[in-house]
């Protein structure tokens, strides 16, 4: 990584909603993958108790090439 990667700020991306079920972490993992398709650096949490952006994850083949 160079020196004016590292110096770029995070980015914050909120996907958000008070209604269960209405597919929130579907669409976080999906702009996650889109952002890593682009070869940025991405971290996600998923903070419902569900743990679906986790089951997502481990059960889903994503198509990203790290090369």
């Amino acid at each position: 990584m160079s020196m004016e990667e590292s110096a770029r700020p995070a980015r914050i991306i909120v996907v958000g909603n008070e209604k269960g079920g209405s597919g929130k972490s579907t669409v976080a993992m999906h702009v996650a993958v889109a952002l890593m398709k682009a070869r940025q650096t991405v971290a996600t949490i998923d903070t419902s108790l569900r743990l679906h952006a986790e089951i997502i994850a481990t059960n889903r083949v994503w198509a990203v090439n790290p090369s």
